[in-house]
């Protein structure tokens, strides 16, 4: 009688999602910064202390950590910290050409360029929201709040209102502070291999197949 084939499994576990607690915590610091200040002042009204922090701390890092998170196959992360660092690193390379007189400052253009700046991101930011309602709810409030503030940016520059940009400022801000839980939420639940503070999982294991051996891969998101 022939004996039965057997398959071997094998267990993949994510390493935290370091890239995108990386990812979160850049984010998180970014808008904080930024915003916290004045609400949301734009690159014209930047001192050259942010100039520096915005370029790494927004753009590089964010861009690593979707570059990171492609290689993790996390495609949540990598459209949520591609989009936004790719914004930050263009507002910080801007607000260098306006610190130096190298571009003309026209707050009208810059004001509406901006809000149309803001129309995809506030669209990649509500799709991240949408996806991470399955599997992470404080990644889905902080991404909520975070798309609910570029969607009012998109208005308040559009519009050339300081009152409706100063709001969207403030509602960024509250995304900081999201974000930041979510990112430390995340932190301790690798360092302690338990959930410390409550991130709302609502999806922990999922199975695919490994091209090569045709056995089951099981992934913890």
């Amino acid at each position: 009688m022939e004996t039965p084939r057997t398959e071997d499994v094998w267990v993949r576990v994510s390493p935290a999602e370091a890239h995108n607690i990386l990812g979160l915590f850049a984010l998180s610091a970014i808008l904080f910064l930024v915003c916290a200040p004045a609400g949301w002042s734009g690159p014209s009204l930047q001192s050259h202390v942010y100039v520096l922090p915005i370029v790494l701390f927004g753009g590089l890092i964010q861009m690593i950590s979707g570059i990171w998170s492609l290689r993790s196959r996390d495609s949540l992360a990598a459209v949520v910290h591609g989009m936004w660092g790719f914004f930050w690193l263009s507002y910080g390379i801007l607000s260098v050409f306006f610190a130096t007189n190298m571009l003309p400052m026209n707050p009208g253009a810059y004001s509406t360029s901006l809000g149309y700046w803001s129309i995809p991101l506030a669209i990649a930011t509500w799709a991240g929201a949408a996806a991470a309602s399955r599997s992470n709810m404080a990644l889905f409030a902080f991404l909520t709040i975070l798309g609910l503030g570029a969607t009012v940016s998109v208005v308040g520059f559009l519009a050339g209102s300081g009152i409706i940009v100063q709001a969207a400022g403030w509602i960024l801000v509250a995304a900081s502070i999201a974000g930041w839980y979510t990112a430390t939420a995340m932190l301790l639940e690798w360092a302690f291999d338990y959930s410390v503070l409550p991130i709302g999982r609502r999806r922990v294991v999922h199975a695919e197949v490994h091209a090569d051996t045709e056995a089951p891969v099981i992934e913890r998101p």
